[in-house]
């Protein structure tokens, strides 16, 4: 009897009555119904109980003509070529082995075709209220880095990377970040973007940093697209029980043209495949804008802008998060930080990240939601008031911008209760915009400033 077993990423058909393994790994349906995959076919030396290779190799399994081709392999090697004095099979199984007098063309179909059953299948559904499994953690690092596909969008030297490592180390270490809870995780690195030494040294900074000591996350240096290294990869995750990935960069892990369809399509079905959470960095183009197919952040599950600002004549370099998008949740709006490079400014002994009020860099704060800008300006004028006419010119507000704030004076003018948390802030008392309480409004949840429900989220600002 004839069975498939599937476990991580790979398919196994098993024929124990002749000692027959056939494994399927990095199954890709190249078209609708035209399935690719590895396949290696083993059977056992009944004498030693050892398998024997019989065949390995990357072919179709959907068509006759390729599984005929598998089988026509396979015969051929168990037969031997006497002409080209090649050995076969027969002196190692013996001649009637159920290996060497097995139907070959019967096998391959059989197992091609009860993978592909499986394969097509899926995982079979299920009433989620049944489960007795406990519901998985929302957040890897609540408020910043989900339990799945994350994406950190930047410019060079922003300091995208050295946040990619200090979020991995925090994961690996079960440390928490500037406040923020952090679940306990074994992290993968694959890194694209700088040699092991350099990366050596980034990590012995970031643990210093974060305070501590032991086996850093594991690092992989890579030069080929994930899609081609899948099979790597699923090993290296299952033997190292690895529970959180991170990626740096995307142009280079895509392996293609960063904005065709094709190769990011692949991209993300590997990360599928993979099933594991990730936090994949990316770059900005030229303009410091979103670079690349829409089908990237269209698969990012919890996508954020990075920012940064050099302060002057320090080691500090001032960070804004602006979370874009957000599939499991109210948007978490903006996150500050500076990340402080301790000691030598060429090769400083320590780098530490640390929470920052955005509202003082005034690079960044023009990139902050509207009501943040509003507050921020309001507690810095004489008697916390600001004439309505010079807000516009004054925070230099877009037309998208200028339409929201005009409905903002609107719906306080006229105390129409539509926006109930921005109303707590200010009011508007003639021509003037005014703050209720100066004291304590950095304390005050802005998150979804539109929605009339009051929704807990995580500001650092």
């Amino acid at each position: 009897m004839s069975v498939v077993v599937q476990e991580y990423g790979k398919y196994h058909y098993f024929d124990e009555e002749r000692g027959i393994k056939i494994t399927f790994k990095q199954l890709h349906a190249e078209k609708m119904y035209d399935v690719h995959a590895h396949i290696n076919v083993l059977a056992t030396l009944k004498q030693t109980d050892k398998p024997v290779g019989l065949y390995r190799g990357r072919t179709g399994v959907t068509s006759v003509t390729a599984q005929k081709s598998i089988a026509t392999t396979i015969e051929q090697r168990i037969r031997g070529d006497e002409k080209k004095g090649i050995v076969g099979m027969e002196t190692v199984f013996g001649t009637n082995s159920p290996v060497v007098t097995n139907d070959w063309g019967a096998t391959v179909g059989e197992a091609c075709e009860m993978v592909l059953t499986k394969f097509y299948a899926g995982s079979p559904p299920i009433n989620l209220y049944d489960s007795a499994e406990e519901d998985d953690d929302v957040w890897r690092i609540p408020g910043l880095l989900t339990e799945d596909v994350n994406v950190m969008f930047g410019k060079a030297g922003s300091g995208k990377s050295y946040l990619g490592i200090i979020f991995g180390q925090a994961i690996q270490n079960g440390v928490d970040v500037c406040g923020l809870r952090v679940i306990q995780g074994n992290v993968l690195y694959l890194d694209y973007e700088t040699t092991q030494a350099k990366m050596r040294r980034r990590f012995k900074r970031v643990d210093a940093g974060l305070g501590i000591e032991g086996q850093p996350m594991l690092y992989l240096p890579a030069s080929v697209s994930v899609a081609l290294m899948l099979e790597a990869l699923q090993e290296y995750v299952a033997e190292n029980a690895i529970d959180f990935i991170v990626i740096d960069s995307l142009a280079r892990a895509v392996g293609g043209t960063i904005t065709e369809e094709k190769g990011v399509l692949k991209f993300f079905e590997s990360l599928r495949t993979l099933d594991k959470p990730c936090l994949v960095i990316h770059h900005t183009n030229r303009g410091d804008e979103y670079y690349g197919s829409m089908y990237i952040e269209a698969h990012a599950r919890n996508l954020w802008r990075l920012r940064s600002v050099q302060n002057e004549n320090s080691g500090v370099l001032s960070i804004q998060l602006e979370q874009q998008k957000e599939n499991d949740g109210p948007n978490r709006g903006n996150l500050g930080f500076t990340l402080n490079f301790v000691g030598d400014p060429i090769d400083p002994e320590k780098v530490a990240l640390e929470p920052q009020d955005q509202s003082m860099v005034p690079e960044l704060r023009r990139y902050a939601r509207l009501p943040d800008r509003l507050r921020w300006q309001l507690e810095e004028k004489p008697n916390h008031r600001f004439e309505i006419t010079e807000v516009i010119q004054e925070l230099n507000l877009n037309d998208s911008e200028q339409a929201t704030f005009r409905n903002y004076v609107w719906a306080l003018r006229y105390n129409t209760n539509k926006y109930k948390k921005l109303a707590k802030m200010m009011r508007v008392e003639g021509e003037m915009l005014c703050l209720n309480t100066p004291e304590g409004m950095e304390n005050l949840d802005l998150d979804n400033i539109k929605d009339d429900t009051v929704i807990e989220g995580v500001t650092l600002s």
